[in-house]
């Protein structure tokens, strides 16, 4: 799909909203039982840049859940932007960074630690990204995370939308299903 709109095929019809079924295939190997091969469900909405579109999708998500009969879920929402923010600020290398976030996204604090050691980077900033992995809960969890950002705009426009979204789906009754997580970064290598 994002290569279809890529190539310009559907630009003229913004913005999208589609929905898939199809088979997939796993590029890695087969492991621990599970199947190269999958059925995936999707729907995307292409064109609308807004934290609008991403509450949209959202409760487009917990809709599809609720009426397939699951009871128990929780949504983690997160926001690339923050973490990678905060790298960001500490100076290091893009190949540094990059490394950083794959330890972070998979919660190696042991990980991230020897990095940001290995990189000199300052205690202070250092603090900022040990401490973003561990950031989940509900409002809370914004509060913290401006505390972190400090004056950074990025940073802080990622936290704001994150919010906007959050007050959104929550506003729309769906506050039990929600948790936010600030150090959510898992595959995420192209979505903000």
């Amino acid at each position: 799909i994002a290569r279809t709109v890529a190539m310009g095929m559907l630009v003229d019809r913004l913005p999208l909203r589609l929905a898939y079924r199809t088979t997939v295939f796993r590029y890695e190997p087969e492991h621990l039982g599970r199947d190269r091969e999958l059925l995936q469900v999707g729907a995307e909405l292409i064109g609308l840049p807004d934290m609008e579109a991403d509450t949209e999708i959202i409760a487009l998500m917990i809709e599809c859940l609720r009426r397939i009969g699951v009871k128990s879920f929780k949504i983690s929402l997160g926001h690339a932007g923050f973490l990678q923010g905060l790298l960001r600020r500490t100076g290091m290398g893009p190949a540094a960074r990059k490394e950083a976030e794959h330890a972070a996204a998979r919660k190696d604090i042991p990980k991230l630690e020897e990095l940001l050691a290995k990189e000199r980077i300052p205690s202070r900033r250092a603090r900022a990204v040990l401490e973003a992995p561990g950031l989940y809960g509900r409002e809370e969890v914004l509060e913290r995370g401006r505390a972190l950002a400090g004056r950074d705009r990025v940073v802080c426009a990622a936290l704001d939308r994150l919010g906007a979204v959050y007050r959104a789906l929550e506003e729309s009754g769906f506050r039990e299903h929600l948790l936010l997580d600030l150090g959510e970064l898992r595959g995420l290598d192209y979505y903000d």
